[in-house]
């Protein structure tokens, strides 16, 4: 699983850098399109030094690090955090916490160039039988913003997501284990990779 993530991550990081490589080419080059190439063999272009860079550095190590940091978390339903009998270090609380200072010693390695935030609300109690959530419930969505370059771009964001919640297969239930690493460890992981990797380029449009 650990080389599918890394594919994974791989090919995100390319699709994000294309956006990096297409604002360098040149007006003349823009223009062209590949109905102009009718008639004539299309040839591939150059890989781009910089994607090919930043691929590089993309870190099994590191992804393996946040799939197993976040199993340690054992459960982190959303539900876990009106828990007060938690053991201490577990919990979907505990893990927003982890993620948040992962994006921050990222931020700092950049000088600043990623801003940290959280967004809490209070999700209210769904109706019906097979509501997930039945009393007001504190939610936590925790993410970091990279400010694209070019003021022209710079409205433009490009969305890397995952969610740090898991559950086992009963919803309720907040102290059994629900280790998540595939659902969605994984996507986190992906996530951080990105923030860690694409914080040493400095992309012309938003990344969040």
């Amino acid at each position: 699983m650990r080389s599918d993530r890394l594919s994974a991550c791989a090919l995100l990081l390319s699709t994000l850098l294309i956006a990096h490589a297409q604002s360098r080419v040149s007006s003349h080059d823009a223009v062209r399109r590949d109905l102009d190439a009718i008639g004539a063999p299309i040839r591939a272009m150059p890989a781009d030094p910089a994607i090919l860079h930043a691929i590089s550095q993309v870190s099994p190590g590191q992804i393996q690090h946040t799939i197993a940091t976040l199993v340690s978390f054992h459960n982190r339903s959303t539900l876990s955090s009106l828990d007060k009998d938690l053991a201490p270090g577990t919990g979907v609380t505990a893990a927003a916490d982890w993620i948040e200072s992962e994006f921050k010693e990222i931020a700092a390695a950049c000088n600043g160039c990623l801003e940290v935030r959280r967004n809490s609300f209070t999700q209210q109690p769904g109706t019906g039988p097979d509501a997930r959530i039945t009393q007001p419930t504190p939610l936590t969505n925790v993410y970091a913003v990279m400010r694209g370059s070019d003021p022209a771009q710079a409205a433009r964001m490009i969305l890397v997501t995952g969610h740090y919640d898991s559950r086992n297969s009963t919803n309720a239930d907040t102290h059994g284990e629900a280790p998540g690493a595939n659902d969605d460890a994984s996507g986190v992981a992906v996530s951080l990779e990105c923030a860690r990797v694409l914080s040493k380029i400095r992309l012309p449009a938003t990344l969040v």
